[in-house]
């Protein structure tokens, strides 16, 4: 069984050098080297696959053809095999001939492949710590997203459990939940408030950053009207999956609740929020 293994020419910049030798495992021979003669300049240099009985033929074949260009050191690994710069295309010319009359398959080849460098210790750490963030991002928002819907659920039990003390009436139209309550039940405006921001989410995952508010109240008269849109996943919308699937299970959850509580007996009108924010505006500039 032929066993086959390399015959290489390195070539050295910081000496102006070539060496060469023959190894099986190129890079493990540069790593040794690279003490004595510097740093090896990978696309410049060569190896040829061969057979390991003709390597030894081969590698002091060259060694002898260009001994005149051969360079005296007193130290260093493999110093009998190196040679000056100016051998290398002789070099080259001697290894094509030696292919050519032996009929090989094989070529020599330019460019040793250059090791991947491992990244220093800091960037390790700022690549981790970069990626831990992100993911504690990510965990953090979904745990406060799943808390504000558990507190929306919470709030539903609350009314299906006392719909007899307090006024509401909701309707849904299209992706939107008009829900009215009368205002001597919607204690202040701050707890208007507090209700609506119940319906604020914040998701940050690897790939994107969604913030969005669901909600909105305005007050007519004894009625408070929330406004509070439905998340769906569709084209145009910036939803995120997680909110779309715990949004689903708050409606599975709202579809028990009347749609008029025990204690309205008379109809709640549903409030054009849009005309009232528009008064608001207008008296605005009014007194401006």
């Amino acid at each position: 069984m032929n066993t086959t293994t390399y015959l290489y020419i390195l070539v050295f910049p910081q000496k102006n050098v070539i060496k060469i030798g023959k190894a099986n495992d190129i890079q493990n021979r540069i790593d040794s080297l690279r003490r004595w003669w510097g740093e090896v300049n990978y696309p410049a240099s060569y190896y040829l696959s061969i057979e390991e009985k003709s390597v030894f033929k081969l590698e002091k074949s060259l060694h002898f053809l260009l001994s005149r260009y051969s360079v005296e050191f007193n130290d260093g690994d493999g110093k009998s095999e190196i040679f000056a710069h100016d051998a290398l295309e002789k070099a080259i010319d001697v290894i094509d001939l030696y292919a050519s009359l032996t009929q090989s398959s094989t070529r020599l080849q330019k460019g040793i492949p250059e090791p991947i460098k491992p990244q220093s210790d800091r960037k390790k750490k700022e690549k981790y710590e970069k990626a831990a963030a992100k993911s504690d991002r990510f965990f953090n928002s979904i745990s406060a997203c799943a808390d504000r819907f558990r507190k929306i659920n919470k709030l539903i039990a609350f009314l299906m459990r006392y719909q007899s003390r307090i006024q509401f009436q909701y309707d849904i139209v299209d992706d939107h939940i008009l829900f009215r309550v009368r205002q001597n039940h919607a204690r202040n405006h701050h707890a208007s408030l507090s209700v609506a921001s119940l319906f604020s989410f914040g998701v940050e995952d690897f790939d994107v950053r969604i913030g969005m508010n669901c909600c909105s109240a305005v007050g007519v008269g004894d009625v408070v009207q929330y406004r509070i849109n439905l998340i769906r996943q569709d084209a145009d919308s910036f939803s995120h999956p997680y909110l779309v699937y715990l949004c689903s299970q708050a409606e599975r959850m709202l579809a028990h609740l009347p749609k008029r509580s025990l204690a309205t007996l008379d109809e709640i009108p549903i409030v054009d929020d849009a005309g009232v924010t528009s008064s608001i505006f207008d008296e605005w500039r009014d007194d401006r």
